[in-house]
């Protein structure tokens, strides 16, 4: 699967550019409805044969427990695939998932950095197989907040003050 957002049309049309499928395995693409019949939709259509679109929310919860694994961005949504056993490499879109990436990297070695061509070269000579194979386990103890909060106050993460 890939997602970057359903909001995420430039990139994933950077990453569609750039990134070589192949044809040996079927491929789900995550793109908002709201481009529904769009030149971009049917771009991806003719290109990419062995893509199927996920626009609908209701498919999309439907396939993510069926994926193997996922090329995506390290936000909430990298949370519910390794809550289901996922694998998956990241590359960040926003300058707020670096920081996110950068800890997802460290748990398991799955960061890319900022999603840009050179990432995605890089991303078209890994063997993918090596990252399909592991299974991830997390911890759920209902104390990730504490466990977040510890992380960020050691990366001298600058809080808010709301006033």
């Amino acid at each position: 699967m890939v997602n970057f957002g359903y909001s995420a049309k430039i990139h994933l049309k950077e990453f569609l550019s750039n990134y070589n499928f192949s044809k040996d395995l079927k491929y789900y693409v995550v793109v908002n409805k709201k481009y529904n019949g769009s030149r971009y939709i049917n771009f991806i259509k003719k290109k990419f044969k062995y893509v199927q679109i996920i626009q609908d929310n209701k498919q999309y919860q439907k396939i993510l427990p069926k994926v193997d694994f996922t090329i995506g961005c390290p936000g909430l949504s990298e949370i519910e695939r390794k809550y289901l056993g996922q694998n998956s490499l990241l590359f960040s879109v926003s300058d707020d998932q670096v920081i996110n990436g950068k800890y997802f990297s460290k748990l398991y070695d799955n960061y890319l950095g900022k999603l840009n061509k050179k990432n995605i070269v890089r991303l078209n000579s890994l063997n993918l197989q090596k990252f399909v194979k592991k299974k991830y386990k997390i911890k759920i103890d209902h104390k990730g907040v504490e466990r977040i909060y510890k992380i960020y106050n050691s990366l001298n993460f600058k809080w808010p003050i709301l006033r």
